[in-house]
Parts: structure tokens; C-alpha cells; sequence
């Protein structure tokens, strides 16, 4: 469980609408109710959602839930595509190359 912690959800736009009421309910209100359980529980999580869609334009077309949109858009962050910011694609193998250096005399993988 996600309680006093971080719960990431990729690809949040693939969300159904009646699951996306139940993750507003959870997000208002604080609690949640275990499958076959009568109790609530109360959880602390932060959430953060990602998605490749337009979520504004999928609110426009009635496949998101706007109130849930708003609720997840407190602190909106986006990361253009890698096709998009060219220069950033040697900077990015170079680190990830050299991050993958075993430290005990491997060649460079670059």
C-alpha cells in the first residue's frame, strides 16, 4: 500500500471513466475501501500521473473526467518527446553510458 508514500500511475488517460470516479473519490476524500471489505480506510499518498495523451483534449471529448483532470493538475510537468529535443539525445546516452560503467575496467560502451 501506497499509505505515507508515492503512488506514480502510467499512463493514467487509459483510465475507464467509472475507475476514474473511484480515484477522484480517493483523491477528495482520503479513504478507500478494500475489495469485499466493509470498513474505509484512511491513506496519506501523494500521487503522480503520467500519460503520452492530451488529457485537456480527452476532457473535451468526454473520455476524462475534467474534475479528476483538475485534481491531478496541481503541478503539471511536461516532458517533450526525445524526437523533439535533439541535442539532448548525446547528453543523455553519454550519461546513461557512463553510468553503466561496471568500476572495474570495463571498456566505454560509448
Amino acid at each position: 500500500m501506497a499509505d505515507n508514500g508515492t503512488l506514480f500511475l502510467d499512463e493514467i488517460g487509459e483510465l475507464s471513466l467509472a475507475l476514474q470516479a473511484k480515484l477522484l473519490r480517493v483523491l477528495q476524500y482520503g479513504d478507500i475501501q478494500r475489495v469485499g471489505d466493509d470498513r474505509s480506510l484512511r491513506v496519506d499518498v501523494r500521487v503522480l500521473a503520467a500519460t503520452n495523451r492530451d488529457l485537456r483534449e480527452e476532457v473535451l471529448a468526454g473520455r476524462f473526467r475534467a474534475d479528476l483532470f483538475h485534481r491531478l493538475s496541481v503541478f503539471p510537468l511536461f516532458v517533450p518527446p526525445l524526437r523533439e529535443r535533439g541535442d539532448d539525445v548525446v547528453l543523455l546516452a553519454g550519461y546513461f553510458a557512463s553510468s553503466a560503467d561496471c568500476g572495474w575496467g570495463c571498456p566505454a560502451w560509448y
